[in-house]
């Protein structure tokens, strides 16, 4: 087979002409472009119509794609320019549909083939999507009364097949705007005066090759999406179309961001570091090298699995012991609460590698900790990266020695002081650190999901000047505990309005005695049954909730 690479300068009559049938490949992302991106190449060739003869118009120059494609045959595989293609079919087809019956049957070759039987050429479509999106594309807009059927269907489920149906539709209102002389001299324009470089080679490797060339200029590409074509590119093709659907399913399931991180935390699970390149390049590198192709879609199925179980907080460690899964589910709602998803890793690490159930529950509470530990002390992204690093290598050799994920009596310590410290004026970590003692504190009847809490002073932090808070409290007491622990509470943003600087007294009431009803917050209910608020009652209140918390976090001497 010929290594050879052609690249060809052809206007759009020779591109959608005899010499190609295009084909998307199966492991070729979905079709993306949507209404902004139509509307921008439709305005882009009408204003670049000349107002004089169409011959003389200067060339408009669409781009390149890149297709596998033997010299004699007319079968094109696209590797790069599907977006294009599939647009400029789209408008074909509306314009087809929307001029005069001489220029829609000029135009039809354009969109489909018709049987030949001196040359054998079967009857057969210019383009054709990936087989999940090839009918739907067939019968709705490159069959001749394809776009009268599409204007009858409402919004469709499938992502795609909705892209297709509202950029037709809304390629033909653009169209319609114009007068038919417009709309002919549209057509002549797009198949005249506009081009493509056409760059074909044999061979499959070599076209990735190119493709891979032109995309690191900027094209919009995400890192999944090149990652997915280099690790399919390699599949014999024979497995290549279920190890796509594998794939695509995962990718699915997810969403595309959700997914484009799950390969990041792949990457860092298998380098047990952060990312000092581009994801597509370490990737390939780290993982895909390492286990091959196959194998490689195979792991990402497997922790696209987990990683979504993480996401939902609905881990299943067991089939059985409802007190297990209870444990892990609320682990993994506490852990979704930091401010990072450096944790990541290490919990899909542990799911895979851990088969005792207990011991999967013990390890992710263990990584709760460690995580919280790390939130509430504001460690730098590099420390906990490292420290992950740490435990992903202890879990990959399981030694016998103290896991890194244990807390040193140093960090329970400083953990300790944090908590007993001013929590207020730290912003990201105090309503975590006031619902946390709640929870415990509680019976589990305030829902955070459903609720949107802030955190309020019982003490004020401007009292009125005469008020009684002054007679409980000299400026240097209030100082030291207007913004630790013992004097926060929980409130709905309704009730916080109406709080202000209120008595003690007062206060009680606009907690409890509102229309808005009794508070869900047991740390707030608790402020009930004073009938005081006095240095003593808060320094008693701080022990308590202090303790636990020590005992939530295991942070007594012991450990």
């Amino acid at each position: 087979m010929r290594a050879d690479i052609q690249g060809r300068h052809l206007a759009l009559q020779d591109v959608f002409g005899k010499g190609f049938v295009f084909h998307i490949p199966g492991y070729q992302r979905p079709y993306r472009w949507g209404i902004e991106e139509c509307e921008e190449l439709f305005n882009d060739l009408h204003g670049a119509i000349p107002s004089g003869e169409i011959k003389d118009a200067r060339p408009y120059f669409l781009g390149s794609i890149v297709l596998v494609k033997e010299d004699l045959s007319t079968r094109s595989e696209v590797i790069d320019g599907q977006q294009r293609l599939t647009t400029l079919t789209i408008l074909l087809s509306v314009l087809q549909a929307a001029t005069d019956e001489e220029t829609r049957n000029s135009l039809k070759e354009y969109l489909r083939q018709d049987r030949n039987v001196v040359t054998g050429a079967p009857a057969q479509f210019r383009l054709h999507l990936r087989e999940r999106d090839g009918a739907f594309f067939q019968k709705f807009v490159q069959e001749e009364d394809g776009l009268e059927r599409l204007a009858e269907l409402g919004p469709q489920e499938v992502e795609v097949h909705e892209r297709i149906r509202k950029n037709a539709l809304r390629l033909k209102e653009l169209l319609s705007s114009l007068p038919m002389p417009d709309r002919l001299r549209l057509a002549q324009f797009i198949m005249q005066r506009c081009y493509l470089v056409v760059v074909s080679t044999a061979e499959p490797e070599s076209a990735f090759r190119i493709f891979n060339v032109l995309n690191s200029r900027g094209l919009d590409l995400s890192a999944a999406d090149i990652i997915k074509s280099k690790v399919l590119s390699q599949i014999d093709s024979d497995r290549r179309e279920a190890c796509t659907v594998r794939w695509e399913e995962t990718e699915s399931r997810l969403g595309n961001e959700n997914f484009e991180a799950l390969l990041m935390h792949l990457c860092v699970m298998a380098q047990r570091r952060r990312l000092a390149g581009a994801l597509e390049t370490e990737f390939v590198t780290s993982v895909a090298n390492s286990l091959g192709p196959e194998k490689t879609v195979d792991f990402i199925a497997l922790n696209g699995s987990l990683f979504e179980q993480l996401e939902r907080q609905q881990l299943l460690v067991t089939e059985s012991n409802r007190n297990l899964d209870d444990r892990a589910r609320r682990a993994l709602r506490w852990l979704k609460e930091v401010d990072h998803a450096n944790w990541v890793p290490v919990a899909l690490s542990m799911c895979r590698r851990i088969k005792s159930p207990l011991e999967l529950v013990t390890q992710i509470e263990a990584l709760e900790r460690l995580v919280a530990f790390h939130f509430v002390s504001r460690a730098t992204v590099n420390t906990r990266v490292a420290r992950y690093g740490r435990v992903l290598e202890w879990l990959s050799q399981r030694s016998s020695g103290e896991s890194p994920l244990s807390l040193t009596v140093e960090e329970r310590e400083r953990f300790r002081d944090c908590l007993d410290g001013e929590v207020y004026p730290v912003v990201k970590t105090r309503q975590y650190i006031l619902r946390r003692v709640d929870e415990a504190i509680g019976d589990g009847g305030a829902r955070y999901d459903l609720l949107t809490p802030t955190v309020e002073h019982v003490l004020p932090q401007n009292p009125k000047y005469g008020s009684r808070w002054f007679d409980w409290f000299t400026a240097e007491q209030a100082e030291h505990w207007r913004n630790r622990l013992a004097n926060l509470v929980l409130l709905t943003r309704a009730k916080n309005s109406e709080a202000s600087n209120y008595e003690f007294e007062e206060k009680k009431k606009k907690y409890f005695e509102s229309p808005h009803g009794v508070s869900t917050y047991a740390l707030t209910t608790q402020v009930l049954r004073e009938k005081e608020w006095t240095p003593a009652h808060l320094a008693k209140r701080q022990k308590d909730l202090l303790g636990h918390l020590i005992r939530e976090w295991k942070l007594g001497e012991a450990g």
